[in-house]
């Protein structure tokens, strides 16, 4: 449900939709209750994704940043996907070729785990069964205490979470105000 303020900045959005491009609505995906196949997405993805191509491996880079994309779109809310075929997940994720789409997908799986992204568990005899797709904050966090987040990114992604509401802005104490004195101690010895 929206709030007053998410209610006025949407009527906003969907007033400069339709003056710049008329009869847009029906041309559209929304999403939400109206339609049958969407998923919801942090909107730090963007840098999320391009944390990963650039802490990735060199060859693997993009491919595990779009394996990871393709996760994502797979989950439906509870944080686990199924792998049922590594070649169609390998295609989805721009292996077309079937010669060594499902190793390298299977390359970019070992990645995105290694990073701490996702945690696979088998499924019967094959290996790559299950995965798990950590909450991307928690890992950049993991990444950063160990020195693999450069400061540069990691202020985009805090500034974009902060733009996205995903946290508050830090609540700044008054540096001027000089603290209160100390209540006068009941206890003074003379001797």
């Amino acid at each position: 449900m929206l709030n007053i303020t998410g209610a006025r900045a949407r009527g906003r959005r969907l007033h400069i939709r339709d003056a710049v491009f008329p009869a847009a609505g029906d041309l559209i995906y929304v999403g939400g209750n109206t339609e049958k196949g969407w998923r919801l997405l942090p909107r730090t993805m963007p840098l999320v994704l391009t944390l990963i191509s650039s802490l990735a491996p060199k060859g693997k880079q993009d491919g595990a940043a779009r394996v990871y994309l393709e996760l994502w779109f797979r989950d439906f809310g509870e944080g686990i996907v199924e792998l049922t075929d590594p070649e169609i997940h390998a295609f989805a994720a721009g292996y077309t070729t079937s010669r060594r789409a499902a190793r390298t997908w299977r390359e970019c799986m070992d990645v995105l785990e290694a990073l701490g992204f996702i945690r696979l568990a088998p499924h019967g005899s094959r290996r790559y069964g299950y995965a798990l797709i950590i909450h991307p904050d928690k890992v950049v966090q993991q990444l950063r205490s160990i020195g693999k987040v450069d400061d540069a990114w990691y202020n985009a992604y805090q500034q974009r979470r902060a733009e996205t509401g995903a946290i508050s802005p830090p609540v700044t104490e008054e540096i001027d105000s000089p603290a209160p004195p100390a209540p006068p101690s009941r206890r003074t010895a003379v001797r």
